[in-house]
């Protein structure tokens, strides 16, 4: 008797929560327009996203949903497709009736993505930067394009950025015209990137928007490795890219 006492307390209980989170996703898909509109409940605060395609995925971010309003980092060596898996988030805004951009920075598009993203038309578009403020340049095109349409500016976008590593900025630019490339190793680049993101992270609050940019992983330079253990890992820039995201894989 009192095991289904204790039962019966449990299930009203999931059953007044459940109602409840029922309750808030239809005020959100109202106040949005927007059917395709997943949500978690953390503490008291609503958190928007679309769904991950896979547990593996839903493990890896400890969530089920892709959070809107949000910087995720994707950082990994050469070859480890980092590009790749920032592609695979584009096609994920818009098998969900969301807008994406990539912005590219590298001038290396591989086949199988070029043909990926050919797919992906007119619902995602491309633009080739080659300087760090053109990207960001055109990063807030795309928000301010998003903005001010009345039919899309609730519908999900995805920015992608591909790479920060891969654009220099508009004084190292110059510096090498007068002095070289020998100055190409200044930091003014990751300073650049980081100031902005940590500007980005505040001005997306409220915003359907996700940004996504990769970044380079490689052996830190310098500095004693104990036998046995793998060396250390760095990306350009330091951790100030990786504090100012909420993903960082």
């Amino acid at each position: 008797i009192i095991m289904a006492k204790k039962k019966k307390v449990v299930k009203e209980k999931v059953d007044q929560r459940l109602t409840f989170l029922n309750a808030q996703i239809a005020a959100a898909k109202q106040a949005f327009n927007n059917d395709n509109i997943y949500a978690i409940s953390e503490h008291s605060k609503m958190l928007y996203g679309i769904p991950f395609p896979s547990l593996a995925l839903e493990y890896l971010f400890t969530s089920n949903v892709m959070l809107m309003s949000k910087l995720i980092g994707l950082a990994g060596q050469k070859g480890s497709l980092k590009s790749s898996f920032g592609f695979e988030i584009l096609r994920w805004f818009i098998e969900w009736r969301g807008l994406g951009a990539l912005v590219e920075t590298e001038n290396k598009i591989s086949e199988q993505c070029g043909n990926v993203l050919q797919d992906m038309q007119p619902y995602c578009q491309l633009a080739l930067v080659k300087s760090t403020q053109a990207a960001q340049q055109q990063v807030s095109f795309c928000e301010e394009k998003h903005a001010s349409s009345e039919d899309m500016k609730d519908v999900p976008l995805c920015i992608v950025i591909d790479s920060l590593t891969g654009s220099e900025g508009d004084k190292t630019k110059e510096d090498m015209v007068t002095t070289g490339h020998a100055v190409k190793g200044y930091s003014e680049n990751a300073l650049i990137w980081t100031t902005w993101l940590r500007a980005k992270s505040a001005d997306l609050i409220g915003k359907p928007i996700s940004i996504v940019f990769t970044n380079h992983l490689k052996e830190k330079v310098g500095g004693a490795v104990r036998p046995g253990m793998p060396a250390q890992k760095t990306t350009p820039g330091g951790k100030g890219q990786e504090f100012h995201a909420t993903y960082y894989v």
